[in-house]
């Protein structure tokens, strides 16, 4: 995987922050590889517990109607800091 090293995998924060990146920019084979690595749970579960936080609020819907999950709700204060979010 092309983001997701062995020393960057064994963190947890560090894992999610790649996983935000890969859902966020990431081509075929970088998600591929991203499934492959962590499984498909993992990324649900990362989209159900922090998409709010970490994921913009268009990947957030898109992933979650992807996995089969309900959206996740933005953070509290998101569209006091976000108009947008």
């Amino acid at each position: 995987m092309s983001r997701l090293a062995p020393a960057r995998a064994a963190d947890p924060e560090c894992r999610n922050q790649v996983i935000a990146e890969i859902l966020e920019e990431g081509d075929r084979a970088d998600l591929a590889a991203l499934a492959r690595e962590v499984g498909r749970e993992a990324i649900a579960a990362f989209v159900r517990e922090r998409g709010g936080r970490k994921l913009s609020a268009r990947s957030r819907r898109f992933w979650s109607r992807a996995l089969g999950l309900p959206e996740p709700s933005p953070h509290p204060i998101a569209e006091q800091l976000w108009p947008l979010a």
